[in-house]
Parts: C-alpha cells; structure tokens; sequence
C-alpha cells in the first residue's frame, strides 16, 4: 500500500494536486491490488492536514526513528541472522534479483573470511553484513526501481543513498555489533574480544575484582557526500573534539578515505587567506563544515570508481611521531594509556582478579566499556586510564582515573613525555595489584 501511495503522490506536480486527487486514483487499486480495509485506513489518515505536511517534511525520516522508540531485546546473534536473512530476501524482491542473491553474496563472504582464517564471530559478522548489503533499497521509492528508462539525475541520487538508508536502520539495532580490532588481538597473546569488539583480559581470581580500562577510539570522520566536482565532504563522529582547532588540523594534511575494496589517498585542501575579504579568513576558525578532501577525482563518477561511498571512514594519515622525549598524535594519552594496560596485562596479580578492557566507541559516551561493565557483574574498583572524557561507566562501584600529563592536550598533536608515560606505568600496576619490575619494556 505505502509503495502504491508513493507512486501516485510523486506523479503529482505539487502536494496540494496529490492531495486533491489522492482518494480516486488509491481506490482504483482497492479490492484488486490492494486490501481495502487497509485503503480506507489509510484515506482516513489522508484527511489530517498533519499527514500531508509530515509527508513532504525534510525530517520525515528522523521523526519515523525517533517514534519507533526502544527495542526491548535479547543481544541474541541467532536472532540477528535471522533478522539478515528475512530483510535480505525482502530487499531482493525489491531489487528484483530474485530471493537468493543476498544468500549466495553471503555464502562466498563467508568463505573468503574462512579462508582468511578469521575468527568464528568475525565471519559471522560478515556473513550478516553480506545478507544485508542491500537493505537500504527498501527506503528507494518503488517508482524509481520499477523505472523502465533512464533515471534522472535526482533519481540516481536517491538510488545511492540506499547505503546511507541501511547505516539508519542498523545503527541502533540491538545485536549488530562491531567486529573486533583483529589486529590488536594478534599481537596481544591472553586477549579476547567480546560481542561489541572490546578487547578483554582477565588475569587471577576471587575478590577484590578490579577494573582498569583505556579507549582504543578517537573522533574521526566519516564522508558524507560526494560532489558532482568529484571533492569529498566530510562529518565528524562522536562526540565533539575539546580542541577548538581539531578541524582546522586536517587542513594541508594527506589522508586515507577507507573504502570497501581498499584504501584511498587523498588530501585536505586548506583556503586562500588573500581572497578572503579583508584577510577575515585569517583569524576565523575553521569547522568541518569548510573541510574538503581531493582524491584526485574530477567527478562524481570517477570518485565513486575509486570505491569511495557515503559513511566511508576518513583517518588523516600520519606516521607514528616522535620529538625530543615525546610521542605525539591524536589521543596520545589515551594510546600511551592503553599500552600501559597491555604491559602491565603480562603480570601476576598479587591478589583478586583484574580484567583489562580496551574499550571501543569511548567516543560515543564509553558505549563500548558501559557494555562490557554490565556483563561483568559485579567488581569492586573501576579505574579509566589515559582520558576519563565521556562518563557513561555504568557498574556498579565508583570510579577512579589515571590521567597522564600531556602538552597540547585534546590537539591533534597531543604529546606525552617518556618520563610522564613511565609514571602512569606505576600508577597502573599499582591499580591493577601487579608488582612491576624497575625498567620494564613496554608491550
């Protein structure tokens, strides 16, 4: 009924003759295409003057989430799959592909991650993310996938923006979680990965259990269009950076667009101050709003040959860096934080237990920690190591922090001194119940 509605309100100039001609041309499909209990349901709706202004509203989508409200569910894996496999078939028939083109899209997924020998919930996560690679077709006006010509260049707009309609619906859905930072885990022998990608380790046993926990995430950025010019935009994720110049950072700075098939280079290119009126440019900080990336593409067209989607993850890509006795970058506390975890992880607790946990999407209110502390249970000292920004710890028990002294703190080039990072060291394994010999190598 809703793809009939959409087709017959588009065909209409303006919504005032939708409006005017809506009730005769539904009822012509009422009692042969489509149920007419469900038709007058909906011409009763059609009366409200609401129902027309929330139909052509720019926030239409946002207010439909935002009323779909919470989802009150067991995290089950088994109940996403199916949920992948249902909605898949679905959006096969839209695309008219037949039913198994998202099936056997998985199938050949889920051996290639085999064959890579990844890990068991690594593939399972591919496999689900194969079955719903086409999701967001379902948000596609059904007068656009049955089109029989051309699309205009509006309609193609629209036919690409399905990924961006599949990342809405799945953002919140309970149960899709992130893979786990694979990388880590191979060089960290002990450490495991739990169902939203932290990585955990656990050493000793009984009581008092203690915590400790560093953030593995930054702010970054993500692209968010793509211009006929063939120039990236882009849109920060998480929560706000604390520096006011975190933008203007990436300015004349090289960066990796990370895209499906691989990753591409590309370049931040910076304004020129001499055609601003009166040199205003010069003082004005810039957002990311007046952030642009070249990849070298001069069109739409090419940048997308390259691979280059909405939602693609943008890192600026810098080497590791070091200068006199510091280590700088984005996040260098936290980073130095999370070494320390790592270090101090390969020591005997004297008493207890300790779980280590390197924490995903710290940015995003500590969501990854806050889930990882409620399957936990109960513990007894909660330490954050390296950046306390975000609150959000649920447990159960109060918190403390270890906070390194760093130079340009929140700046793309945070610094931290060996001498500063050696003292976190003891302050870890001190929290942790560890006895750390004098000197000792860092992981």
């Amino acid at each position: 009924v809703a793809d009939v509605a959409e087709v017959l309100i588009a065909e209409q100039p303006n919504s005032l003759i939708a409006r005017r001609h809506f009730t005769t041309s539904i009822h012509e499909f009422a009692g042969s295409q489509l149920d007419p209990r469900i038709v007058t349901l909906l011409l009763e709706l059609a009366k409200s003057d609401g129902f027309w202004l929330g139909l052509y509203s720019d926030d239409m989508t946002e207010t439909l989430t935002t009323l779909r409200g919470s989802v009150e569910t067991r995290r089950s894996r088994k109940r996403v799959t199916r949920f992948a496999e249902v909605f898949g078939e679905l959006a096969d028939a839209k695309a008219g592909r037949g039913g198994d083109h998202s099936r056997k899209t998985a199938d050949y997924a889920e051996q290639l991650a085999d064959a890579l020998g990844l890990d068991s919930g690594h593939v399972e996560m591919i496999r689900i993310g194969a079955l719903l690679h086409n999701l967001g077709l379902l948000g596609v006006p059904a007068r656009i996938m049955s089109k029989p010509d051309i699309l205009s260049v509006t309609e193609m707009q629209l036919m690409r923006q399905h990924p961006a309609n599949s990342e809405l619906v799945l953002q919140d859905l309970p149960g899709f979680e992130e893979v786990a930072a694979a990388r880590l885990q191979r060089v960290l022998p002990g450490w495991t990965t739990d169902a939203n990608g932290n990585l955990i380790r656990r050493v000793g046993s009984g009581s008092p259990r203690r915590v400790l926990a560093c953030a593995l995430d930054v702010s970054a950025y993500v692209v968010s269009q793509i211009t006929d010019d063939g120039f990236l935009r882009l849109h920060r994720t998480g929560a706000p950076p604390r520096h006011p110049l975190w933008d203007q950072a990436m300015e004349a700075q090289r960066v990796r667009v990370h895209t499906a098939r691989g990753e591409v280079a590309g370049v931040v290119p910076i304004a020129n101050g001499h055609f601003a009126r009166q040199h205003r440019g010069d003082t004005t900080v810039v957002t990311v709003d007046q952030l642009w990336v070249d990849v070298g593409a001069s069109s739409r067209a090419e940048a997308e040959l390259l691979g280059i989607s909405i939602l693609d993850p943008v890192i600026a890509a810098r080497p590791a860096w070091s200068y006199e006795e510091f280590a700088a970058g984005p996040g260098a506390a936290s980073r130095a934080g999370c070494a320390a975890l790592a270090t101090v992880s390969q020591g005997s607790v004297a008493s207890g237990e300790t779980v280590y946990i390197m924490s995903v999407q710290h940015v995003f209110n500590w969501t990854g920690l806050s889930a990882a502390l409620a399957r936990l249970g109960r513990y007894d000292e909660l330490t954050l190591v390296g950046d306390t920004r975000g609150g959000g710890r649920g447990g159960n028990a109060a918190g403390r922090s270890i906070v390194p002294r760093t130079r340009f703190t929140g700046s793309m080039v945070e610094s931290i001194g060996e001498d500063d990072a050696r003292a976190m060291l003891a302050q870890v394994a001190a929290a942790a119940g560890v006895a750390l010999a004098m000197g000792a190598p860092w992981v």
